[in-house]
């Protein structure tokens, strides 16, 4: 292995070489930076005004996809479609220059809009940086001024396509809300008709009210059942006392007529016990008075039974009564019932009719609100600052170039001399013959030229 020593000792001798590769190196570096075509590169920066918030809906974004947001826009600016959009802008497919540069017979023959479009990519840069919402445009060509136009084409493309992005998603969700707001206008209506054509068929006006309504009726009904039972009830008792005995029953011994005839036939009876005692069975006051009580007793037992009849007549009304009740109030049971199950079916179209409205009106303002991206005219790109065309080319760079020869020129000078020395080697030092001979050494001899 060599030394430190001992290369700088390898390029003493083999300077020559060296110098001949830095200077080759730099006449090279020379010529050609001088020959090759002047190159100038435009620069025009944009400001993206990303704050989080869409400025038509309000509807905020996360900040953490800021430098996700920043690369899409990079991506963006380089696509294809912005390339587009300055070629047609700047009306470069009429170009003289670029005509020439198309009709070369070595450029492939595909359209002249695709031929220029990913000519212009391949010598635009659009950098972003890490910290900044401040986005680079970098266009390089021949021409300063084209250089200058194209990279202002570029940015004022961008802003176009931006807003394009932004606005064409938005018709489209317009578009698709206004076929789905006329289904549910129609969904809205059919369910309205619906509820109506339910409620003049089964002539309901409010369901809840008549509800209340027959429902307070039947209960009604059944308080009148229950008194019209106990009353039924009762008036079967007497009934059942009347027709067993009806001199003993408390509404025929009520009876006013009966009590009046008992008054009048115990009156006629001590009128007769007193004449019996008087005179003869043979006796015309005798017979009148007997007649008098017979045609009395005979008058209150036909007024008992007439009294007994009618408590009877009464229990048969009362029963009657209570049995008419009690089909009217199954009768107001059904129909109660039916109400309940028309009520039901009535909160379902209800409930129908508000879900169709509900999603009708959140279809409505989904539609105002894309409307209103869809005409969006704001973009967040500003331009920071147009390019201006180049005073000075950007390449090649003559001092650059130099420099990179002047250090590509001492490695291949210093590698080549190695390899020299590598093939020819030779002693340049008394250390080399003890290194390559492996034998002592002797001594040295110190020569002088002309010694």
């Amino acid at each position: 292995m060599m030394s430190l020593r001992g290369l700088f000792m390898v390029l003493k001798a083999r300077y020559g070489i060296v110098l001949a590769t830095i200077a080759t190196a730099l006449a090279i570096a020379v010529v050609t930076s001088l020959l090759l075509p002047k190159t100038y590169t435009a620069n025009t920066s944009l400001v993206l005004n990303y704050t989080g918030a869409n400025q038509v809906t309000g509807m905020t974004m996360s900040g953490q996809l800021l430098p996700a947001y920043l690369a899409t826009q990079v991506d963006i600016i380089k696509s294809p479609r912005v390339a587009m959009q300055v070629i047609e802008s700047l009306k470069l497919a009429d170009d003289p220059l670029f005509r020439r540069a198309y009709d070369e017979p070595k450029e492939p023959k595909e359209g002249i809009t695709d031929w220029l479009s990913q000519r212009l990519l391949k010598k635009l840069q659009a950098i972003s940086a890490r910290d900044s919402s401040v986005v680079e445009i970098r266009f390089s060509a021949q021409n300063p001024q084209l250089a200058a136009r194209v990279a202002n084409g570029f940015a004022s493309a961008y802003q176009q396509i931006s807003m394009q992005l932004k606005a064409e998603p938005a018709r489209i969700a317009a578009d698709y809300f206004d076929s789905q707001i006329l289904e549910l206008r129609e969904r809205v209506e059919n369910a309205r008709n619906a509820l109506s054509a339910y409620q003049k068929e089964y002539g309901i006006i409010n369901g809840e009210s008549q509800f209340d309504l027959e429902t307070g009726r039947l209960n009604d009904m059944a308080t009148q059942l229950v008194i019209a039972q106990a009353q039924a009830a009762e008036a079967t008792f007497r009934g059942r006392q009347a027709r067993g005995n009806g001199s003993t029953s408390p509404d025929v011994q009520s009876n006013s007529l009966i009590q009046n005839l008992r008054a009048s036939l115990a009156v006629a009876e001590a009128k007769f016990a007193d004449i019996s005692h008087k005179l003869e069975r043979n006796h015309p006051q005798y017979q009148a008075a007997s007649s008098e009580v017979e045609s009395l007793r005979e008058n209150l037992n036909a007024q008992i039974k007439i009294a007994s009849q009618g408590v009877s007549g009464n229990a048969r009304i009362l029963e009657q009564r209570e049995a008419e009740l009690r089909s009217a109030l199954a009768a107001q049971k059904a129909r109660v019932l039916q109400l309940n199950r028309d009520r039901d079916k009535l909160k379902m179209l209800n409930a129908e009719i508000e879900t169709a409205q509900r999603g009708y009106e959140l279809a409505t303002q989904r539609r105002t609100q894309t409307g209103f991206e869809a005409r969006a005219s704001q973009t967040d790109v500003v331009i920071l600052s147009p390019a201006v065309p180049p005073a000075l080319h950007s390449s090649p760079m003559l001092l650059l170039n130099i420099a990179a020869a002047s250090v590509l020129g001492v490695v291949m000078g210093t590698g080549l001399a190695l390899l020299l020395e590598t093939c020819d080697r030779r002693f340049r030092s008394a250390r080399d013959v003890a290194d390559l001979m492996d034998a002592p050494l002797l001594g040295v001899v110190q020569w002088r030229q002309g010694a």
